[in-house]
């Protein structure tokens, strides 16, 4: 699975089908047909949601 975030996934269906298209066409029929392209729910907050799980983590890691 590749999850497309930050404003990059914003663009839509224009950044994923031209994705999705390539790995169709470079890579092999097993990798192809299993994989799945989609963009984050998160959309352009999916870096700062991101920075702060690490920060949080590592605050409470003992």
């Amino acid at each position: 699975m590749v999850i497309i975030g930050g404003t990059v996934s914003l663009t839509g269906d224009y950044i994923t089908q031209p994705i999705k298209t390539a790995v169709r066409k470079y890579s092999l029929n097993l990798v192809s047909k299993d994989s799945v392209i989609i963009t984050s729910k998160l959309k352009d907050k999916a870096g700062i949601i991101g920075a702060c799980m690490i920060a949080r983590s590592r605050m409470f890691e003992i």
